[in-house]
């Protein structure tokens, strides 16, 4: 059989989590349910205890938020609990793409959408993001659940700011003013600003998916400013034109892109794994939006044969690190394109280099983000809900003891990158002796 670079067997580093209350918690998960928990518990004991005072007395208000109540809870553990994962089961997209793999998990992913999330350890089912405050993927068949409790959440939200006010208003007849007015007031003063907060942010959230859905794209495409469908699966046709220098989808020369390490920069839209991370360089097409190509593709455009993995970042860049250390891309990619390659050369007799188009998201090239991120109030909002899935969980803050009885330190999530990276040389070295 054949050995080959990009067919490496992958390796699980880290345990799939099972619903969003699995191990490793997140800080802006216990918050979030604590100032939640909070509003709703003083509403609920404080201000309508038995149907007393205010606005209490209004039972279609009553009815209204212990409806609204038990729905969002049952919303909130379907969320938390739904299994999002991809497997082989899930419906395949149309018959134009060719299938790709993904390095920890090992799924032949035949979908578009399909992103694994480092924090959940999985492959999730058209992601759309990883919530911070539920500490779980939202996408595929949760996507609506979600919406629909970031709804109800607002409603109760409301609801709890409004009868606030009114009791900071006319505290007499609420058993804990008559029992101290300080107390009463501090109590009820944080209910109304937590109230406060959390509506104002469930608000320009629900807002801002609902453009979102206008659009038809996702947080994650529009967080890494990709095409609707992304990540994507490989077109059928690409091999044959990409090992001749040319674009698969218009035809049009191929040319050498130099990038910087960029967090939010373009990605190969073959193997979709993070070329603006990596800081390799690659080939773009000039004419085509979003038609980026990595080494390791390119290398492997002639082999038919050999299956097209996703590599996160670490392993991505040791690969390429690897087989350039053998021949350049640059010279490759010279070697193979013949006559459609030209040289060009400025006034200092280097290559010079063209400007990458990372923006499929808009029919026209973007202006380049400031410091690599996009400065606007809908990419808060994006960055503050959750993150695109990169995000190794956090380590806890404590000694563990170790399988063979002895007391280690856990390590962060760059020092096990840095262990595999130590511990896979002979293997990434032996691999790419294979023939790429």
């Amino acid at each position: 059989s054949k050995a080959s670079l990009m067919a490496v067997a992958p390796r699980s580093r880290r345990t799939t989590r099972k619903n969003a209350w699995s191990r490793p918690w997140s800080c802006a998960q216990a918050a979030s349910h604590l100032a939640t928990a909070y509003v709703i518990c003083c509403t609920a004991v404080v201000l309508h205890p038995h149907g007393r005072a205010g606005v209490a007395e209004d039972h279609f208000f009553l009815i209204f938020f212990w409806c609204v109540f038990t729905i969002s809870l049952g919303l909130y553990f379907f969320v938390c609990m739904a299994d999002t994962r991809y497997t082989k089961d899930s419906t395949p997209s149309c018959g134009e793409y060719e299938p790709r793999k993904c390095e920890e998990c090992a799924n032949g992913i035949l979908r578009l959408r399909v992103k694994h999330c480092q924090t959940c350890g999985k492959c999730i089912e058209d992601f759309d993001h990883h919530c911070r405050y539920l500490n779980v993927c939202i996408g595929g068949r949760t996507y609506m659940s979600w919406i629909l409790f970031v709804l109800g959440l607002l409603s109760l939200m409301v609801s709890c700011g409004y009868s606030a006010v009114l009791a900071l208003g006319s505290p007499n007849g609420y058993p804990l003013a008559a029992l101290s007015i300080p107390l009463f007031f501090l109590v009820i003063g944080l209910d109304t600003l937590l109230a406060s907060v959390l509506a104002l942010f469930l608000f320009c959230l629900l807002v801002q998916h609902i453009y979102f859905m206008y659009e038809g794209i996702t947080t994650l495409e529009y967080i890494k400013d990709q095409a609707a469908g992304f990540p994507a699966l490989p077109p059928r046709g690409w091999r044959e034109a990409v090992s001749h220098g040319e674009c698969y989808a218009c035809g049009d020369v191929l040319e050498m892109v130099e990038e910087e390490t960029c967090n939010d920069g373009p990605f190969c839209s073959v193997c979709q794994s993070d070329v603006g991370k990596a800081g390799l360089e690659f080939l773009s097409c000039g004419t085509c939006d979003n038609v980026n190509v990595c080494p390791l593709c390119f290398r492997m455009s002639n082999k038919a044969d050999v299956p097209i993995i996703t590599y996160r970042v670490a392993s991505f860049r040791r690969q390429a690190e690897a087989l350039g250390q053998e021949v350049a891309v640059g010279q490759l990619f010279e070697a193979r394109q013949g006559s459609l390659f030209e040289v060009r050369q400025g006034s200092s007799g280097m290559l010079t280099t063209q400007p990458s188009r990372i923006s499929a998201f808009s029919a026209g090239q973007r202006s380049p983000r400031l410091g690599g991120r996009r400065r606007t109030f809908t990419a808060a909002v994006a960055d503050a809900e959750g993150h695109a899935g990169d995000e190794q969980p956090p380590a806890p803050p404590r000694a563990a003891v170790c399988c063979c009885g002895s007391r280690g330190r856990w390590k962060s999530s760059r020092a096990l990158e840095q262990d595999e990276s130590n511990s896979s040389s002979d293997e990434t070295s032996s691999s790419s002796a294979a023939g790429l």
